[in-house]
């Protein structure tokens, strides 16, 4: 009888040692199914991110970059926002004045033009009123010249006036800008047939190059040859100037055929 109590206590310790296991395995399985479940979760995840990538190359499209903004196209201020302008400040007393005058160098460019071309009004109606009396001195058919009747312009310049119809008169010549003291060159080789003075014309020389061609040169300061004088083609006979009736310095170029003014231009 005094064995009994040793035998139930072994019974009881071995009948709780098979459940303690069993409660253990299954808690560690179930950390197993935890753990493999959380690692799927994160491969899944992982290989999604990696094939983003490999799906855009394969699709050939660029990421999208926003478009830089053009200033060009942007929306003008509104009346409101413009900026103001800076008021220029009216210019000092000497700059406007010119000379004394109110007007300004405007109006007084403007006065000299006036004066220059009411000058050279004045000049073409004095020659248009002594053409007569120098058709008059040169007409008719003189016999036969030395020159070729085939001129050339007696001095460099630029034409300034043509013949014709000019500011209300008939202009018989042409009218070439140069300076005072001007070499003036025979047109043709001839002889003179008149050197002087006449009118409005000023110092002047003529020279008859055939039967019926002559050429005449006006508003001369030094005449260097005389009536009579054979010339050469090209010779230095006088120096321009602005003698007789004249609005400035320029040479009065004229070509006449038995006495009447024709277009040098015609000839040259």
């Amino acid at each position: 009888m005094g064995d009994r109590p040793h035998e139930s206590t072994e019974v009881k310790s071995t009948d709780s040692g098979p459940g303690r296991g069993r409660a253990l395995r299954i808690a560690g399985v179930s950390s197993l199914v935890l753990l493999v479940l959380a690692g799927g979760a994160a491969v899944l995840w992982l290989s999604t991110r990696a094939s983003e990538p490999t799906r855009t190359a394969a699709s050939g499209k660029r990421p999208s970059v926003r478009a830089p903004v053009r200033l060009d196209t942007l929306p003008r201020p509104r009346s409101a926002e413009r900026p103001r302008r800076t008021r220029r400040s009216p210019a000092p007393a000497k700059e406007r004045e010119d000379d004394g005058s109110t007007g300004g160098g405007d109006g007084d460019r403007a006065s000299d033009a006036a004066a220059a071309k009411a000058e050279k009004r004045q000049e073409i109606a004095a020659l248009a009123s002594e053409d007569a009396e120098l058709e008059a001195a040169l007409s008719g058919d003189r016999g036969p010249g030395s020159g070729s009747g085939e001129v050339v312009s007696p001095a460099p310049g630029e034409v300034i006036a043509r013949f014709g119809r000019l500011l209300g008169s008939r202009h018989a010549g042409l009218d070439i800008d140069v300076p005072a003291g001007t070499p003036v060159n025979a047109a043709d080789s001839g002889r003179v047939a008149i050197s002087g003075v006449m009118g409005g014309y000023g110092k002047l020389v003529c020279i008859q190059h055939t039967g019926t061609l002559s050429t005449c040169y006006a508003h001369l300061s030094r005449l260097r040859v005389e009536e009579g004088d054979s010339v050469d083609f090209g010779e230095v006979i006088a120096t321009s100037g602005c003698s007789g009736r004249c609005y400035e310095p320029h040479l009065h170029f004229e070509v006449r055929d038995r006495g009447e003014a024709v277009d040098p231009e015609d000839y040259l």
